[in-house]
């Protein structure tokens, strides 16, 4: 009995160390695990960059941008031609068989201007009193029936219209001692161009378009 509690006491004794070196690793154990919890935490830690906001500067305004055009000039048209711009007078006359033509000429005094179709006419008598007139537009004979055209006069440009009558019936027939112009376009006529004429048909006149000087038909006329 003493042998048996002898070796129980030196075992019991011999225990103890061997219970301290068991706690002693424990607590190592334990430290190491904590270490490596803070090793671990700190590796995944994500570290947060701050980026600054963007800066905002002036705004910038783009103008739109226009296609530039070619500039275009557009050309107004001469006004019609009046008779205190324009000097008119018999140019030529010529008689055959009982038939007279004479040829009045219109040269511009300044311009431009224009003139289109048939002037007006009026027969006169003595101190510019009217005389019986019928103006027929265009007629039977050559010189008188000529095509409609523009006439556009410069200062000193001439124009031409032919007038056409009986001299030997049918009655009654009318003596005149000249002849009043309106321009083709005019508002008023000239002044009485002096011409001693008898008009048969009770002063019928038979007159052409008027024509630039120029133009071919000017063939067609007595002018000299």
């Amino acid at each position: 009995m003493t042998e048996i509690g002898a070796r129980s006491g030196r075992m019991d004794r011999g225990d103890r160390p061997g219970r301290r070196g068991a706690r002693l690793r424990w607590a190592a154990v334990t430290t190491a695990v904590v270490a490596l919890g803070a090793c671990s935490s700190g590796s995944h830690s994500t570290a947060s960059t701050s980026v600054p906001p963007p800066t905002s500067g002036p705004a910038t305004t783009v103008a739109p941008t226009t296609a530039s055009l070619p500039a275009t000039t557009t050309t107004a048209a001469a006004a019609p031609c009046q008779a205190g711009q324009l000097q008119i007078v018999v140019s030529g006359s010529s008689g055959a068989a009982g038939t007279h033509e004479l040829t009045f000429a219109i040269t511009a005094l300044s311009g431009p201007c224009t003139m289109r179709g048939y002037p007006g006419l009026r027969l006169t008598g003595a101190g510019g009193s009217p005389v019986a007139t019928s103006v027929v537009q265009g007629g039977g004979l050559t010189f008188e029936n000529l095509p409609v055209t523009t006439v556009t006069l410069n200062a000193n440009d001439k124009a031409l219209f032919n007038v056409g009558f009986n001299v030997v019936g049918p009655d009654p027939c009318v003596s005149a001692t000249g002849v009043e112009v309106t321009p083709a376009g005019a508002v008023s006529p000239s002044p009485s161009i002096p011409s001693a004429i008898v008009v048969c048909g009770n002063g019928t006149l038979n007159v052409s378009p008027v024509f630039a000087a120029t133009d071919a038909t000017a063939t067609q006329t007595t002018a000299v």
